[in-house]
């Protein structure tokens, strides 16, 4: 079993885990507590598009179309293919306007390859 606290110091050059003295901003910075969100096969727009201070969008495009990002299912009936050729695909040439193409990508009339949490998790109706 993996020593986690070694990854984390190793990965993000983390010095101490734990306060030994208070923290203030003048000693610390700004930053007060660091969280580690895992969500597979997410993009930064797709969890942190309209959090507050980040510097995200609340559009995709979709084709040649700019479109409101619908609310995100947290599960989803079928994977969306994101292999290496699917995600070529997708991005296709820098536009980054063809993930509505992939397969699984629309599920139950929803969009889920271009869509946005906000605030809750959503789930789509299952048949």
């Amino acid at each position: 079993m993996p020593d986690w606290a070694t990854i984390l110091v190793a990965t993000f050059g983390i010095l101490s885990i734990g306060a030994s003295s208070p923290c203030t901003p003048a000693a610390c910075g700004p930053i007060r507590h660091i969280v580690i969100i895992v969500k597979e096969n997410r993009s930064f727009d797709n969890i942190f598009g309209q959090f507050p201070g980040a510097d995200g969008t609340k559009y995709a495009l979709v084709g040649n179309r700019r479109i409101l990002m619908p609310d995100t299912p947290d599960s989803l009936s079928f994977d969306i293919a994101h292999g290496g050729p699917q995600a070529i695909a997708a991005v296709s040439d820098e536009r980054m306007n063809q993930f509505y193409l992939e397969s699984h990508a629309i599920q139950d009339g929803v969009d889920a390859a271009d869509s946005q949490f906000r605030g809750k998790d959503n789930v789509l109706p299952h048949k």
